[in-house]
């Protein structure tokens, strides 16, 4: 985690390092059962916010991005916070530790006190920003699933709406087909009528031209 030269101001009351060495002796990291109960603490004093739950659909993203940024830049600026005033006091232990003015080494014990309460805070905020990490990485894997169950239910709605449209699309075309027959078979009826009526007419005539015919004789 990079620091600026010049640390942030920090409000102590609103930190959430634990003070107090609690590291486990054989791996040297705090067990991860103490840092779940510590990141629960700091939720349950509205220190750190709740862990997103998402369900379907999915939450807003835009706005956990947001709040995961701020939750960053708090634990960082706590962080600088507590290094510069570690990297001080090491300085310190050391200068009086190593000194041959015996006042001063009587001195050290104090100061080494107050740097094994910096490095624990240290090591807090880091077993702390290291856990909000994996469980921001399980809750994007949860959102991923539901996101995929999301384009899952769109691709079964759009072959749904494909498939209306080629039943529309073909019943259109018979439709189209039906009325051309029928449009078909009109214009056909009427040449037939037509044709009656002109044979109807030319067996008038012929019947006349006989009844003409059989007078004249």
């Amino acid at each position: 985690m990079v620091c600026p030269a010049t640390p942030v101001p920090f409000n102590p009351s609103k930190g959430i390092s634990n003070p107090n060495p609690i590291s486990d002796s054989t791996t040297g990291r705090i067990p991860a059962a103490m840092v779940q109960a510590m990141i629960a603490d700091r939720r349950r004093q509205g220190l750190l916010p709740s862990i997103p739950i998402y369900s379907n659909p999915p939450g807003d993203l835009a706005t956990q991005i947001n709040k995961d940024a701020d939750m960053f830049k708090q634990i960082q600026t706590e962080y600088c916070y507590y290094e510069a005033q570690y990297k001080r006091a090491l300085s310190e232990y050391l200068t009086d530790a190593t000194s041959t003015d015996s006042s001063l080494n009587a001195t050290a014990n104090t100061r080494m006190r107050n740097v094994v309460e910096l490095n624990a805070r240290l090591n807090s905020l880091l077993e702390i920003m290291n856990a909000l990490a994996q469980e921001r990485a399980d809750n994007v894997q949860q959102n991923k699933q539901s996101v995929n169950q999301m384009n899952a239910t769109i691709s079964k709605k759009l072959s749904d709406l494909q498939a209306q449209y080629n039943r529309i699309k073909k019943n259109d075309n018979t439709i189209l087909r039906q009325t051309r027959m029928v449009e078909y078979t009109k214009e056909k009826n009427e040449a037939v009528s037509n044709q009656i009526g002109l044979y109807i007419a030319l067996n008038v005539a012929a019947i006349g031209m006989i009844f003409f015919v059989s007078r004249s004789l």
